[in-house]
């Protein structure tokens, strides 16, 4: 079974030494560009250990809007007014997506990688996989 870890970018960057190369079976959002552009060390590091910078498509969007129909009011998870903003709502969307839409000859898992506990509370409810640590190896080698 293929295992894509898809993980909140601020424990991502406490791990960025340890990451190790041809880490594919990370995924982060592409939104994290903005937010390392003044650190180009950490863009540098993410692209050294092979993370996969994605950028959501339009099957993501709907699932989000999907996501914010049930969980929209949730101010633990969406933190707009303390600038969070709805990155942790974004990658449940994402495993969402991805789960429905993904065929493939092998069986694909999708595990969202947070220490937030609310983010893992919602994504539980949809039957995601929660990992509070990132694995250092990777379980695809």
């Amino acid at each position: 079974m293929l295992k894509y870890y898809v993980v909140d970018t601020n424990l991502l960057f406490s791990k960025l030494d340890k990451l190790g190369k041809n880490r594919y079976d990370i995924i982060i959002l592409d939104d994290i560009i903005s937010e390392i552009a003044p650190f180009p060390e950490r863009y540098q590091k993410l692209q050294n250990a092979g993370v996969q910078m994605i950028v959501p498509t339009k099957k993501h969007y709907e699932k989000l809007k999907e996501v914010l129909k049930v969980h929209g009011d949730n101010t633990k998870l969406i933190r707009l007014f303390s600038n969070e903003g709805v990155g942790d709502v974004m990658l449940i969307a994402y495993i969402l997506a991805e789960k429905e839409s993904h065929s493939s000859l092998f069986q694909t898992e999708f595990i969202l990688v947070s220490n937030d506990a609310e983010a893992i509370s919602v994504a539980q409810k949809y039957g995601i996989e929660c990992l509070k640590e990132l694995p250092i190896n990777s379980p695809n080698m």
